[in-house]
């Protein structure tokens, strides 16, 4: 990552065309706001949510670096990038890549979250319900 933003602040030719691809790849959800990538998209963790991708060259790379695109429209739109830090999705949407719906929060708070939201993986397990007893039922008050 260190290697993406090094280029982008060194070589603005390459910022303005990979904003460009970014840009050329989605498609805006006028309901939600959300910038949808359209484009290759990769599984990722035990829940195999899908989010989008973005293979770029990198000085001294051979060969093309995926990077997840969320993570790219935060460092080309909001100009800076804390390793610490994962990018969350406000909006609940994986395939999502408006600067506006990503925030930065450590870890402890992005798990946090999708905790909250029903959206982590242990949640989404088949026997998740059969755990519960009848205390609770799948409906519409679980949003998944």
């Amino acid at each position: 990552m260190r290697g993406l933003v090094a280029r982008l602040k060194l070589d603005e030719g390459f910022a303005f065309a990979l904003a460009r691809r970014l840009l050329d790849n989605i498609l805006e959800d006028p309901r939600t706001g959300c910038w949808e990538w359209q484009r290759r998209l990769a599984r990722s963790g035990s829940g195999g949510e899908p989010y989008g991708m973005l293979c770029v060259r990198l000085p001294g790379v051979a060969h093309p670096v995926p990077f997840r695109v969320h993570v790219l429209a935060w460092i080309l739109f909001r100009g800076s990038y804390n390793a610490r830090h994962d990018r969350a999705h406000e909006c609940d949407n994986t395939i999502c890549c408006n600067p506006a719906h990503i925030e930065s929060k450590s870890r402890a708070e992005n798990i946090g979250d999708s905790v909250t939201r029903y959206r982590h993986s242990s949640y989404k397990n088949l026997n998740y319900f059969g755990t519960l007893g009848d205390k609770y039922v799948p409906g519409d008050a679980i949003p998944f």
